[in-house]
């Protein structure tokens, strides 16, 4: 599913501008994984790790 929407994501944000392409992209990443049931809880990498 992931792949999924990132490709969707990807597919729809290809002609956008550069500066706003990552923003329309996480947008239209997370509706996409939201609307088959999952609950968005941030990117792996915005996670804040444990010391």
């Amino acid at each position: 599913m992931r792949q999924e929407c990132d490709y969707e994501a990807e597919k729809a944000t290809a002609s956008a501008p550069v500066n706003i392409a990552y923003y329309r992209w996480e947008s239209l990443y997370i509706s996409c994984i939201e609307l088959r049931g999952v609950k968005f809880r941030g990117m792996s990498n915005q996670l804040s790790r444990k010391s």
